[in-house]
């Protein structure tokens, strides 16, 4: 072993990256048992594989499931990482499991691609294991670090984005990976958009998928209709489901089917295109891109282009991907290049533009023909709950008011920014917006598309007459001034006529609008037209683009708000000119006497409204940057146990050197310090062990499982500082020589005033940590209550010398003032910190409790209607005849009663506070509830079955921890269940008649 490695990383991470390697080999058959959801993360598989390497299991199957797997098994993948790293409980659990998940996802990815170094990979497994212990300050660190926004950790922030794809479409990611890289950027809502069809497959993935990571999705089609000299694209969001089997069934109905199979032909007739242009590619503009960029480029092969495409649509993005990704390495050409230079309309004139809908193909499908009236009329009749939304995309102000007229009031909302329409908004007629304008003027004329756009949105959804009829007149004298400069055009060239006479005649459309205001305000009288904002992201980078995701900022924690907008002015983040209006809703759920209730606080989106003139408060998620431009500094790395030890050491020399040079008795001299961080240490261990049980605690837990010497080296770092605080400038210089004050003019003012600074210093190293601010409110409190139990202790050490007749007590005392308001302070803070880590670790094993409780009760409504003729209850309290008799009809759910038997056994005997929390649940259920836990603990006692299936590795393959824990362990267990302990006489009646009962089936 070098010098380094000695001093930088531990051997724990390089046994992760040991595991990790050896996962991703293929071989995860040894982990596929400890991935089912039938065993918790807390459960009896922490004896058969470590947190690390079940999470890179977890990791590496949903890593490879994204590229070879299917549906089912990306599901299954997606649900155990999420269990491991979500359902461990804990305060900071959602942020953690964030940063848990993005860290193992890079390790993975670097060792697969073989590009890494071991010390960054190193590194990486660091991380990871610091991560684990859910520290606030660390956390928000390395969510900085990853350009992660730090999410309320009541997970109720209003975070979404109404516009992306999936590789169904033209995106890059399945759904479920399309999901997971939503929920690590902190996403609730999402709307998913697919072209002109979708399959019922990646619905129920993609709705699967979301109930797993809690976000509310949204599946939405968009249609293309002509309009004028272009198509308007109209997306279709059908409501009102309510679940997924629901949706499904939708799906299947036959006008629905019909639908998307119109769909399929206009996708079938896009294909066509995408393939003549990559022909066209391949014979011309290949050459000239070429000698542009002084490389060869090579021709591009259809069938691997479809390969590279995968389930989606093939589209000119994912033919400008492709051809990117076979650029020989010395050409370096950018996708925006690709596509301005190759693939647009533009470059093919020889090709049917199929933006026109006047071209000359005839093979246009018929639902490309279909006016906007009648695709609505169609869509409302398969739902009529659907929402529809305009994408303002290459729409002009005149163009949004003509649609929305024709509409009839069926369009309920507008797209009002789109972050890859506004970084790629172009288009070649009057009133729009061009990309060859500078960005001046492209800005201005930007804000007054969607400055226009907005008043009329605002002007119909509040039913204001007097603002319809003046923004329509502005959108018509908007359009008058293009027609005035149309015309000056047409006298100087004389060419366009045929464009100006429809420019005319397109002005009296407008006006005729304007003469029917009173028809148009009602079709939107009652009802207000709503907003989507989306991202349209494709999981492909661009220069122009932000990735996906926004987030109202209002819905942040306040420390967050302040950096969001610190890096919106310093243009690290985008911004928006949106604005949203929340109302913020308080919930609470009434329990029952004597217990608290349960309350939550959420958000409903009333508007959202373009403001160019304000500021708005919808920012991206996405961050601007190198994927770490924060790097973490070099001493983060040092060696664990020689970051404490330099810890301690570095808060030791201050404390050591103010009692050697302040004090002439050699004991506080030499011993001062030393004294000063025993009553710390000690303190730190007590708390620990009494938070985690006391000496109630399990016999399985040793008393130093509670104790965190991370936790306890920072405790004593900090506490050597406040030595010279305390026993030299608060207690020496201001208030003995300063104010007179000492232990025999004024004992009392002496300890409050030293307990307040010592409660203010601590406050301030706790925020300074990180720690919640409710903690560093606690220890002003802690302080305030130190300083009766600190002039108890100097007066009963007064009374004490008396009685030994020592002689100059009281500059004895002075002396030793320092180290008494220590020690009541510390003797407080172990019983209040104490109390506190119980309470903590008592909920976070409630949690744990409670999912596995709706999992034993879950399979026992199964078990009643698997076998409707069987007395469940009788049948469970005789295990022989239980365990026969599932083995026979369901040897799947023995398997699972048996693995929820051991995961409750083994909370019973290794969570913090197990028993408690037990108990504390059991007081909450009903008596029915309680005994169908007790009868599903009884299968514990076949002690044989549940050793040949442990033996078997049906649970993990390492099962000599487990099986030792079970045989060591059951008997004792069992004597502790109230039902089995109390069994009556009806019971060992109905047990009879069980086995009477079994007989009987048994007979042929």
């Amino acid at each position: 072993m070098t010098i380094f490695s000695r001093l930088f990383f531990d051997n724990e991470d390089e046994q992760l990256l040991e595991l990790v390697r050896d996962v991703l080999k293929g071989d995860t058959t040894a982990l596929d048992p400890l991935l089912s959801r039938n065993l918790h993360p807390r459960g009896i598989k922490e004896l058969a594989a470590s947190r690390g390497l079940r999470m890179a299991g977890a990791t590496a199957r949903l890593s490879e499931s994204f590229s070879s797997g299917g549906a089912e098994e990306r599901i299954a993948a997606l649900r155990s990482l999420r269990d491991e790293v979500l359902l461990t409980g804990g305060p900071n659990r959602h942020n953690t499991a964030r940063v848990l998940i993005q860290i193992m996802k890079e390790i993975v990815a670097r060792i697969r691609s073989g590009g890494a170094d071991t010390t960054t990979l190193l590194r990486l497994a660091h991380d990871f294991r610091l991560a684990t212990t859910g520290k606030p300050r660390l956390i928000r660190k390395e969510l900085i670090r990853r350009h992660l926004l730090e999410m309320p950790e009541e997970w109720n922030q209003y975070a979404f984005d109404h516009h992306v794809h999936d590789a169904s479409s033209k995106g890059r990611k399945n759904p479920s990976q399309l999901l997971l890289d939503a929920s690590l950027k902190g996403i609730r809502q999402l709307t998913v958009v697919y072209y002109n069809t979708l399959g019922p497959a990646v619905i129920e993935e993609l709705l699967t998928a979301g109930r797993i990571l809690d976000m509310e999705i949204q599946v939405a089609i968009e249609f293309a209709v002509p309009f004028r000299d272009r198509y308007a694209r109209i997306t279709w969001e059908p409501r009102g489901f309510e679940d997924k089997n629901v949706v499904l069934r939708f799906l299947q109905n036959k006008a629905v089917r019909q639908l998307l199979d119109d769909g399929n032909e206009v996708v079938r007739w896009k294909e066509k295109y995408v393939f003549a242009v990559l022909d066209t590619f391949n014979n011309t503009h290949r050459h000239e891109l070429g000698k542009q960029a002084g490389c060869e480029i090579p021709p591009c092969d259809r069938a691997e282009f479809l390969k590279f495409v995968g389930p989606g649509q093939p589209s000119l993005i994912h033919l400008a991907s492709f051809i990117r990704a076979t650029l020989p390495p010395d050409c370096d050409i950018s996708l925006q290049k690709i596509i301005d230079s190759c693939l647009l309309p533009k470059c093919n004139p020889q090709l049917p533009d199929p933006g026109d809908p006047h071209n000359s193909d005839a093979s246009r499908p018929a639902l490309l023909r279909t006016t906007l009236p009648g695709l609505l009329a169609r869509l409302r009749h398969l739902q009529p709950t659907s929402g529809f939304t305009l994408n303002l995309a290459n729409l002009s102000p005149q163009d949004m008011l003509e649609l929305l007229y024709l509409s009839g009031g069926g369009i309920t909302h507008i797209e009002a920014w789109n972050l890859k329409n506004y970084g790629q908004f172009s288009a070649n007629r009057p009133g729009a917006c061009s990309r060859e304008l500078n960005d001046e003027a492209g800005e201005r004329c930007l804000r007054h598309f969607f400055t226009l756009a907005g008043n009329l949105q605002r002007a119909l959804s509040r039913d204001n007459a007097i603002a319809l009829k003046q923004v329509v007149r502005d959108i018509i004298d908007d359009y008058t001034a293009s027609l005035h400069k149309k015309e000056q055009e047409v006298v100087a060239t004389k060419t366009g006529q045929e464009e100006l006479l429809e420019m005319k005649q397109r002005s009296l459309d407008l006006l005729d609008i304007l003469h029917n205001l009173q028809k148009f305000r009602n079709f939107y009288s009652g009802h207000l037209l709503g907003s989507r904002i989306g991202s349209s992201s494709t999981g492909r980078a661009a220069d122009y683009f932000r990735g996906m995701g926004l987030v109202v900022i209002d819905t942040l924690p306040r420390r967050v708000q302040r950096e969001v907008r610190r890096e919106c002015r310093e243009g690290k983040r985008s911004l928006t000119p949106a604005r949203a209006t929340l109302i913020r809703n308080h919930h609470t759920i009434a329990r029952q006497k004597g217990r608290k209730d349960k309350s939550w606080t959420d958000w409903s989106l009333t508007e959202i409204r373009l403001n160019f003139a304000g500021s708005g408060n919808i920012t991206t998620l996405g961050g601007i940057g190198a994927e770490f431009d924060h790097p973490a500094p070099w001493y983060r790395y040092l060696n664990s146990h020689l970051k404490n030890v330099l810890k301690i050491t570095i808060g030791f020399i201050p404390a050591m050197l103010t009692f050697m040079l302040t004090k002439d008795w050699w004991l506080l001299a030499w011993f001062g310090a030393p004294l000063w961080f025993t009553i710390t240490g000690l303190r730190n261990i007590i708390q620990s062990v009494l938070g985690g049980g006391g000496l109630r605690r399990s016999p399985l837990l040793p008393w130093n499982s509670f104790i965190s010497w991370s936790r306890i080296s920072d405790s004593l770092l900090f506490t050597g500082f406040s030595v010279p605080l305390l026993d030299w400038l608060i207690k020496t210089v201001l208030l003995d020589h300063g104010m007179g004050v000492n232990t025999t003019t004024s004992p009392l003012l002496l300890y409050a005033v030293m307990g307040m600074a010592n409660g203010i210093y601590i406050s301030s190293h706790n925020l300074i940590r990180g720690l919640p601010t409710i903690v560093a409110a606690g220890n002003i409190f802690r302080s305030i209550l130190s300083i009766p139990v600190a002039v108890a202790i100097n007066g009963g050490v007064a009374a004490l010398l008396g009685t030994l007749g020592v002689p100059g007590i009281d500059g004895i005392l002075q002396r030793w003032a320092a180290i008494i308001s220590k020690f009541a302070s510390d003797c407080v803070a172990a019983v209040i910190e104490g109390l506190a880590d119980r309470r903590s670790n008592t909920n976070t094993s409630l949690d744990i409790f409670r999912s596995k409780f709706n999992r034993i009760f879950s399979l026992y409504a199964d078990l009643e209607l698997l076998m409707p003729d069987t007395r469940l209850p009788t049948l469970l309290d005789n295990p022989e005849l239980c365990e026969a008799e599932l083995r026979r009809t369901s040897p799947r759910d023995l398997r699972h009663l048996i693995v929820n038997a051991l995961d409750i056994m083994y909370f019973r005997f290794y969570l913090p506070r197990g028993v408690r929390a037990l108990h504390e649940l059991r007081r909450e259920m009903s008596p029915e509830e309680c005994a169908i836990l007790d009868r599903s603990q009884l299968i514990l006692s076949r002690w044989q079955e549940i050793s040949r299936l442990l033996v078997s590795g049906s649970i993990g393959a390492h099962f000599d921890k487990m099986l030792s824990f079970y045989l060591n362990n059951r008997q004792s267990y069992l004597r502790e269940i109230p039902f089995h302990a109390q069994e009556s006489e009806e019971t060992s009646k109905e047990n009879s008649s069980a086995r009477q009962y079994q007989n009987e089936s048994r007979r042929p």
